[in-house]
């Protein structure tokens, strides 16, 4: 299983005490896609980042690939095994889209070579080998997504998470970042857990699950 969390739950004290969730359980295996919907301040983003490793629970545990995601050496799991798609893209706009996609290869201490070799595979997979060498605040949203999308799978990633990844697209370039995310988990095999508000991408998913009153079904 690439990704098993037990009984994980967020709580706040400050402003006032405040449980975002409680006793959530998930499994999600390689190759599968999973959705999650629920309204504007469920959680969504919260339980994704926590799932992530970008946030700790109030409580649970965590395991991705089998190791214990809550402690050790997180940043180095995170970078190796996690590929994140942000609704607001975080892309480096004085960058190449070339040079965003290579980005975490070298952070991972790939050599410069390898690096480039990989994000130019995966542009040209995403029909982006046009805009390589594009600054990223020239590309259009749509572009930017799959620039997004395309540094997110550098390091082959075991799990992919995505929060609101068509939240900023028209509805053709939304379509487009729909059928990628969903064709890169088959064809990879990674593991696509994402947040959403909209129903047509979540229904497109092997799974739905809602987020609501705390609880995840």
């Amino acid at each position: 299983m690439t990704l098993c969390a037990r009984q994980i739950s967020k709580s706040f004290r400050i402003p006032k005490p405040l449980t975002l969730f409680s006793s959530i359980d998930l499994d999600v295996a390689a190759g599968e896609s999973v959705a999650i919907l629920g309204r504007s301040g469920c959680g969504k983003s919260t339980l994704l980042q926590i799932l992530g490793t970008l946030e700790a629970p109030s409580s649970g545990s965590l395991q991705l690939c089998g190791k214990d995601a809550l402690r050790g050496n997180l940043t180095q799991l995170r970078l190796l095994k996690v590929g994140f798609v942000f609704q607001s893209f975080h892309l480096l706009d004085d960058l190449s889209a070339l040079e965003n996609v290579a980005l975490p290869a070298r952070i991972a201490r790939r050599s410069p070579k390898e690096a480039l070799e990989r994000a130019s595979e995966l542009l040209e997979e995403l029909s982006l080998s046009a805009q390589a060498h594009t600054p990223a605040k020239l590309l259009s949203g749509g572009e930017k997504q799959r620039v997004a999308l395309a540094r997110a799978l550098c390091n082959r990633p075991a799990l992919l998470l995505a929060d609101e990844p068509t939240g900023n697209l028209d509805r053709e370039s939304a379509q487009e970042v729909e059928d990628l995310l969903l064709s890169s988990c088959r064809r990879y095999g990674t593991a696509l857990l994402l947040v959403t508000h909209d129903e047509s991408l979540a229904r497109r998913a092997n799974r739905l699950l809602h987020l609501e009153n705390g609880l995840l079904r």
